[in-house]
């Protein structure tokens, strides 16, 4: 869930708690392979040259084949989502860019390019480009609420807002009624994203396929989710709020994690099967709260969600939650669960099914960084730095 709408979480978060009862790449080394995505010239079709977009933007993910990467910026305001070629498909740079001590000033260094104090900047969302291993980090300054897209280069050091001004580009509308954007990720070619009403919060999953033409539609239909938080039934206004595509079994899925914490997964081949609401099933419950960010990795053959929480604790999720072996919608089935005053996975559980790879209170955002590691910024003074999963 980004930052940009964490008000309209928080409401949420206080009803569920009221009505409350109580990603497949065999890649194993450091560098990321983008083994689910087409390799080919270009990920657009009938771009444009020139100013991609002004203002702020309200989330963002990449795209990428073997060639080229693209950044999907979504703004709600116009209702469209701009995919522009970053240019930054030189994997020579990769060595220069990776990460290899942690960089103490980073969160100084972006407050400063914004000029404002550290403690006025919020992290929407951050990724790594897995071809050049340059990071990209959306920023909202919480004085104005404006949000600044960053590039992040040379091992973390070099930090400079993204010029748009003269770029090739196509645009995807998704929008024309006050939709707005929850979660965006990237595979088998695809972008998926999830977005809601301002209002009603109904959901909706949408897809666009690759090359991006300009002016194109995003194609969409309506969710209706479980949430045995809310009394064990179906809403429309539960929206997905996180979500992250994965390949489990050789299945291609989109899973995530809603507000108040139950979990879902389901086979991307759904959302073009049938007619009328999809309906979203609940398997597992990370207990309370809102997900930041989710992102899949792999090891060993096995598929993995990670999950980063709003209080600062990372969990991995097993294929046991992931593949719908589970008896879906059941009440009451948290596998995170209060232990020594703290949320642990819950007794019984191997690391495979749930592993706590951070507790509480450690870490703001991460976000993928290879099979092995992730991308993190602290939660006390924010330095960037890598994390074994």
């Amino acid at each position: 869930m980004k930052n940009n709408r964490l008000h309209l979480l928080f409401s949420l978060l206080t009803l569920c708690c009221l009505l409350s009862f109580g990603c497949k790449d065999k890649d194993k080394n450091d560098t990321p392979s983008p083994t689910n995505n087409n390799s080919g010239p270009s990920l657009l079709s009938g771009a444009q040259t020139g100013q991609a977009y002004t203002g702020s933007i309200s989330d963002f993910t990449l795209a990428f084949n073997n060639n080229s990467v693209v950044l999907l910026a979504a703004q709600n305001s116009t209702g469209k989502i701009y995919a522009i070629d970053l240019k930054d498909n030189d994997a020579t740079k990769a060595a220069a860019n990776t990460i290899s001590a942690p960089v103490t000033t980073f969160s100084t260094n972006i407050a400063s390019s914004l000029g404002i104090a550290v403690s006025s900047i919020s992290y929407v969302n951050i990724e790594v480009n897995p071809i050049s291993k340059a990071v990209y980090a959306l920023v909202r300054n919480t004085q104005n609420n404006n949000q600044t897209l960053f590039k992040i280069t040379n091992a973390g050091t070099t930090i400079e807002q993204l010029d748009v001004s003269n770029v090739s580009y196509s645009t995807i509308n998704f929008s024309s009624n006050g939709q707005l954007i929850n979660d965006m990720t990237w595979g088998d070619n695809t972008l998926y994203f999830s977005y809601s009403h301002a209002s009603t919060l109904d959901g909706s999953i949408a897809t666009a396929v690759a090359p991006f033409a300009h002016n194109s539609s995003a194609t969409s239909r309506a969710t209706t989710v479980y949430k045995s938080n809310w009394g064990g039934n179906y809403f429309t206004s539960a929206p997905l709020e996180s979500m992250t595509y994965g390949e489990v079994d050789g299945e291609k899925r989109l899973m995530g994690v809603t507000v108040c914490a139950p979990g879902y997964s389901f086979k991307t081949s759904e959302i073009t099967t049938g007619s009328g609401l999809l309906q979203v099933k609940e398997y597992f419950n990370l207990n309370t709260g809102i997900a930041q960010k989710v992102f899949c990795v792999t090891s060993n053959n096995n598929t993995y969600m990670i999950e980063v929480h709003e209080d600062g604790r990372i969990v991995r999720v097993g294929e046991r939650y992931l593949n719908e072996s589970e008896n879906a919608n059941q009440n009451g089935r948290w596998i995170m669960t209060y232990q020594n005053g703290g949320l642990a996975p819950a007794p019984g559980l191997t690391e495979q099914e749930l592993k706590l790879i951070a507790p509480a209170n450690t870490y703001v955002l991460a976000s993928k960084y290879s099979e092995t590691k992730l991308l993190v910024i602290s939660r006390q003074g924010g330095q960037l730095s890598l994390l074994d999963i």
